[in-house]
């Protein structure tokens, strides 16, 4: 079941057609439906990004880490820009942070950190398994990091094509 799960969101993310989007205005309007429903997002992306890509696959990627975000570290700050041959999405929060030898665990389906049952406290574990397989399907990957003193920065990386 698991593994028929991320094939049809590893499937989902390449059947989208890709098309030119403003990657800044996708993000924008994702932070401003999170807030619409309570979420604490701090949002600055405001300079126009064209970028091609799958954008309903996308939008779910950023949409699981910005949630994860809120619901671990209180609050998520996201930041786009643009690096000579790449698209940098980082989205930081203040929350305890990650132990680093569970990095490569969290991708893996179901896998909560957090050991309370409580659906409130988070989802199922797919999330950042669903995330990952979206972002490899646009050729990049994500990269996680300890802040210090406190807090945890996700990064996407996605290829300029």
């Amino acid at each position: 079941m698991t593994e028929a799960t991320l094939a049809f969101t590893r499937e989902d993310a390449t059947r989208e057609e890709s098309r030119l989007v403003d990657l800044s205005a996708l993000i924008g309007s994702l932070c401003d439906d999170l807030q619409d429903i309570g979420l604490n997002i701090e949002c600055s992306v405001t300079e126009r990004l064209p970028y091609v890509c799958r954008p309903v696959g996308l939008k779910r990627a950023v949409n699981n880490l910005l949630e994860n975000a809120c619901y671990y570290g209180g609050v998520a700050k996201i930041h786009v820009r643009q690096a000579a041959d790449e698209v940098i999405i980082s989205i930081r929060d203040n929350g305890p942070g990650i132990p680093e030898k569970d990095w490569q665990r969290v991708f893996d389906p179901f896998v909560r950190l957090e050991d309370s049952r409580n659906r409130n406290t988070g989802g199922i574990g797919l999330g950042m398994a669903i995330a990952r397989s979206i972002v490899h399907a646009h050729g990049g990957d994500i990269y996680l990091q300890n802040l210090t003193p406190q807090g945890f920065e996700v990064q996407l990386r996605l290829p300029l094509q």
